[in-house]
């Protein structure tokens, strides 16, 4: 084999395996994105069935002390205004006690 020949099968063998990296790569991407939306799937979905109320004001509290700093860093403001705004029967369960 002449090395041209060589030279040119080396390329052809480079670009095959920048071509795996590359489907690998968006593979990875395509399962953390589908990760992403499951789990929120899933806490939105627990938030809105939810029966218990202390565990769903804990989490509510949590949303809205860490999310909102979260999704300004994220370009997600105005995304959850329902999961961040206070909730109607927080204060009036104090009230009650």
């Amino acid at each position: 084999m002449d090395r041209k020949r060589i030279a040119q099968r080396i390329s052809q063998l480079e670009a095959r395996l920048q071509s795996q990296e590359a489907r690998l790569r968006k593979r990875e991407q395509a399962r953390d994105i589908r990760r992403k939306i499951l789990l929120g799937a899933f806490i939105l979905h627990h938030v809105e069935t939810s029966g218990d109320r202390k565990q769903l004001e804990r989490l509510r509290d949590w949303f809205r002390r860490d999310l909102p700093a979260f999704l300004a860093q994220n370009g997600g403001d105005g995304l959850f205004p329902d999961l961040l705004e206070q909730s109607e029967n927080a204060g009036h369960e104090e009230d009650q006690r």
